[in-house]
């Protein structure tokens, strides 16, 4: 019996000492778990913090890749209408966008377990903004990606060709009513009854002369009265084949009410004229360009530069501008060439010489050189109407008109096309280049519109509601996972709030 309760006081001091071995580890295995468990939270809310920026970025992505189709696919131009087709941008609406693609993403049932809650966008900036600086910025970086940069360097070149010399060949407009004075003032002077019997008693003696060394008529008289003919009747072999289409100006950029971004721009990235420029000569179409039919007007390039509601007004600036770039061309190329001014003098002293002041003479015979190189620019523009070219500085051999035959060479309107030179449409970017850029961007931007109305079948469709970048503000959420004490990240009512800002550009 006592060896009995010797083993039974044994077995349960063995019990008690096993027991609380259990009780040791339990309490050691929670504390680890504790530990194991607030790792894991920090980490989750760590990654959420991450994870809110990243999933900021890709909604912003989703919801710009809802580019406006029409704009990129006959422009190369990346824009998110913020209108949605309406008359009005309404900031909103891309609210509302970016929630519905954080709702779409479905509930999350990962380590994270994280929603949008809430959005704002803080700023924006839109096509027209700043003079259409992003329209501007795109449209270079869309002709950079597509077009040779010899393109460009070709332009800048004959750009500074015909500054110099315009600066050459002065004011020539000047030069013409200083002919026009002069001539006038030897009509009205007192000398001519007196010269009328002298020049009566030479007629015998120099009349074998004249008959030997005929002179041409003087070509201002004509001139004058050529400048008061409507211009595309004289340079188009067939004025009635003209585009008859016209736009709405009192609705363009440049005459309504246009909206406005918040967005600051800190550093506006550089934009090159001259690319501006290959970029509309790519996409727009002219009159010897055709770029498809359903445009507003088929003249673009020349709207660009003329600005007018019709195409064959803006033909019509064009046409008049493209003349007086040429007569500055042939003033300089006709000054080179002695026997073309000595026939001018010649024919100045016969019609003002009676009067003996030199001056006058002078001021004739660069009248006269004038209206010759009006009319030989009135052929260079035909030329290039019908498809031919011109050379931007000529030389003695191609020359057209012949002073003796001036009004006939006019009259027949036909054109001589050349095959060297410069077309054209390469006068058109030279035109567009010397067009200013606000005037220039804003009237392309008519042109966009005005397509793109048409081309989507809708006409509330606004450059100003088509958004190119916006700074957005973002709140996130998500409950604790495995454990509810972590102090990390802010938090109310028991749920982790994560606040993010992330800007957005196309193409930056």
């Amino acid at each position: 019996m006592i060896s009995l309760k010797k083993s039974q006081i044994k077995q349960e001091k063995s019990n008690k000492e096993e027991g609380s071995i259990t009780i040791f580890l339990a309490l050691t295995l929670i504390l680890i778990l504790s530990f194991l468990f607030s790792m894991l939270e920090l980490a989750r809310v760590k990654g959420m913090q991450q994870l809110a920026k990243r999933k900021l970025t890709l909604e912003l992505e989703s919801v710009f890749g809802g580019y406006n189709q029409e704009l990129w696919e006959y422009y190369g131009l990346l824009f998110w209408d913020m209108s949605n087709g309406s008359d009005e941008p309404d900031v909103r609406l891309l609210e509302s966008r970016i929630m519905e693609e954080a709702y779409q993403e479905g509930e999350e049932n990962h380590f994270y377990q994280m929603a949008l809650k809430d959005v704002k966008v803080e700023s924006y900036v839109l096509a027209t903004d700043r003079n259409g600086a992003e329209f501007k910025r795109q449209a270079c970086r869309t002709a950079k990606e597509q077009l040779a940069e010899k393109g460009v360097e070709t332009l800048k070149s004959r750009v500074e060709i015909w500054q110099g010399m315009e600066e050459e060949s002065g004011d020539l407009e000047q030069k013409w009513e200083e002919a026009l004075e002069a001539k006038e003032e030897a009509e009205n002077s007192e000398e001519v009854e007196n010269c009328e019997e002298e020049l009566e008693t030479q007629e015998g003696t120099e009349g074998d002369s004249a008959q030997k060394n005929p002179l041409p008529e003087n070509p201002i008289d004509y001139v004058v009265q050529l400048k008061t003919s409507p211009v595309l009747a004289i340079v188009l072999e067939d004025p009635s084949q003209l585009s008859g289409k016209g736009i709405d100006i009192a609705d363009s950029l440049d005459n309504r009410e246009v909206f406005c971004g918040n967005m600051t721009i800190d550093s506006e990235s550089s934009v090159d004229k001259l690319w501006l420029v290959q970029y509309l000569n790519e996409y727009f179409s002219s009159k010897t360009n055709s770029k498809g039919q359903g445009h507003a007007l088929d003249y673009e390039l020349e709207y660009c530069i003329g600005g007018k509601a019709t195409d064959v007004e803006n033909l019509e600036t064009v046409v008049k501008k493209l003349i007086l770039l040429r007569e500055s061309a042939n003033f300089v190329t006709i000054m080179k060439d002695s026997q073309k001014k000595a026939i001018a003098l010649e024919v100045a002293t016969a019609v003002v010489g009676f009067t003996g002041i030199a001056p006058l003479i002078k001021a004739v015979q660069m009248g006269i050189l004038v209206a010759w190189c009006y009319v030989e620019s009135i052929l260079d523009v035909r030329c290039l109407l019908a498809g031919g070219k011109v050379p931007l500085v000529k030389n003695g051999s191609q020359w057209k008109s012949d002073p003796f035959h001036l009004s006939e060479e006019i009259s027949q309107n036909n054109s001589q096309k050349e095959e060297s030179g410069m077309g054209y449409g390469e006068y058109l970017q030279m035109l567009l280049y010397m067009t200013g850029e606000n005037q220039l961007t804003s009237r392309a931007m008519n042109v966009i519109e005005k397509n793109i109305r048409l081309f989507s079948g809708n006409s509330d469709i606004r450059m100003d509601a088509m958004v190119s970048g916006v700074k957005v503000t973002a709140l996130y959420s998500a409950n604790p996972l495995f454990l509810s004490v972590i102090p990390i990240g802010q938090k109310m009512d028991g749920s982790y709030y994560f606040m993010e800002s992330q800007k957005f550009m196309y193409e930056e």
